[in-house]
């Protein structure tokens, strides 16, 4: 794919991680490695649901897409309510799922689709779907499916935070748990989720 800036766009920590603002943008390099993960979201759990999940859609909910190029795993993930659910969101973001692929504004042949965005659209992410199967997940503050912008300004705005979906669902989900619980709820270590105790530990 066309290189992009790498990074991740996320909100303080607590006392462990700064910011100064709603969202800061943290260098790849000052990420918490991610444990593996097999496509199945069996690290998310579902029950009871998080009180403060992901909203659904402002208006009435897009429905799913169904084209071809889109990773089985992101496909699983839309097609079960529970898991849409259980992700929590500290900036009250909201998916966004558009009804179909545009293409991709960096002129590179793949396409876009966009599925979460911030609830005052100062983010967007998004799926990149290359021509040859692979994908990754990017942000920008620019709503592609509603607004046209030059490659070279599109290049400037995107940002490649994950190098798959599940990979950005994983560290979106536990960066918003941690803020819950170290920012606001501020438990002490002992009472941490273990994924956020070792989220931290590795931060």
């Amino acid at each position: 794919m066309t290189a992009l800036p790498r990074g991740w766009f996320g909100t303080d920590l607590g006392p462990r991680r700064p910011c100064k603002g709603t969202y800061c943008f943290f260098e790849t390099t000052s990420l918490p490695p991610l444990p593996a993960l097999d496509g199945s979201f069996g690290w998310l759990p579902t029950d009871p649901p998080f009180a403060h999940t992901v909203v659904e859609h402002r208006t009435a909910p897009a429905p799913a897409p169904v084209e071809p190029g889109l990773p089985p795993e992101f496909v699983s993930f839309i097609g079960q309510p529970a898991l849409m659910a259980a992700v929590p969101s500290c900036t009250a973001c909201y998916w966004s799922l558009a009804p179909a692929t545009i293409l991709s504004p960096l002129d590179d042949g793949a396409r876009l689709l966009r599925f979460l965005s911030d609830q005052q659209d100062v983010l967007h992410w998004y799926l990149w779907l290359g021509p040859g199967g692979e994908h990754r997940v990017l942000c920008s503050p620019i709503d592609h499916h509603h607004v046209t912008v030059p490659p070279e300004r599109a290049r400037q705005a995107l940002v490649e935070v994950a190098p798959s979906f599940e990979a950005f669902l994983y560290r979106f989900w536990v960066e918003n748990l941690t803020w819950y619980e170290v920012a606001r709820d501020r438990l002490a270590d002992d009472d941490l989720t273990p994924a956020v105790r070792g989220y931290l530990a590795k931060l």
